[in-house]
C-alpha cells in the first residue's frame, strides 16, 4: 500500500505542479515557434534563471525533440468541437462510474491520504483518471517531455504547456532530492 500510494502521489504531483508554479513562475523570455533549437534554448536559459541548476537544465532538455505526430493527434481530438454537453454525455458513462467507485473502494486509503495531504478531493483525481487513462487502460506511447516541449514550441496554449513543462522539471527536481 505504501508503493501505491508513493507512486500515485507522484502521479498526482506531475499533474498538478504546472497548476501550482503558475503563479510564481516567469516565462518572459520564452517565445513560441521559430526555431525549435532556439526555442530549446531559451527554455534552458529560462531554467537556470528560474533557480535550476545549469547541469539538472542541460539533462533535462538533453533528448528533446520536436515531435510532429503530437501535434497531430492534438489537432485531431474531435473533444474541441463538441458542446460540454456532448462532451460531458460522451465522457461520463456508466463504464467510468462503476470503476469509479471499485477504484475508490480499492485505493480508500490512498485518496484519504491525498486528500489529507494535498487538500484535493478523491472525485477529482478519479475523474482525471478515468478521463485521461480510462484508470490505467490507455497509457499512450508519446515520450511525455517530447510531447511536453512539442506543444510549448506550438503557438496555440504555449503558456499552458510552457507551465507543464516546467512543472516536470520541478517533479524531476523533487525526486532527486528524496
Amino acid at each position: 500500500m505504501k508503493q501505491i500510494h508513493k507512486s500515485i502521489s507522484l502521479t498526482f504531483s506531475v499533474l498538478c505542479m504546472g497548476f501550482l508554479l503558475q503563479p510564481t513562475l516567469s516565462l518572459s523570455g520564452v517565445t513560441c515557434g521559430g526555431s525549435f533549437e532556439k526555442f530549446v534554448q531559451q527554455l534552458k536559459q529560462e531554467s537556470v534563471s528560474n533557480g535550476y541548476s545549469p547541469s539538472m537544465v542541460n539533462n533535462f532538455y538533453k533528448k528533446a525533440q520536436l515531435d510532429p505526430k503530437v501535434l497531430k493527434a492534438d489537432l485531431s481530438q474531435g473533444i474541441f468541437t463538441k458542446s460540454f454537453l456532448e462532451f460531458s454525455g460522451a465522457a461520463i458513462s456508466n463504464h467510468r462510474i462503476k470503476h469509479a467507485a471499485i477504484n475508490d473502494k480499492k485505493y480508500k486509503n490512498v485518496f484519504d491520504a491525498i486528500e489529507e495531504t494535498y487538500g484535493v478531493p478523491r472525485g477529482i483525481l478519479l475523474a482525471f483518471w478515468a478521463l485521461e487513462t480510462d484508470f490505467g487502460a490507455v497509457q499512450g506511447n508519446y515520450n511525455t517531455l517530447n510531447a511536453l516541449i512539442t506543444l510549448s514550441h506550438d503557438c496555440r496554449r504555449p503558456k499552458l504547456f510552457q507551465q507543464q513543462l516546467f512543472g516536470a522539471l520541478e517533479f524531476l527536481k523533487e525526486i532527486s532530492l528524496m
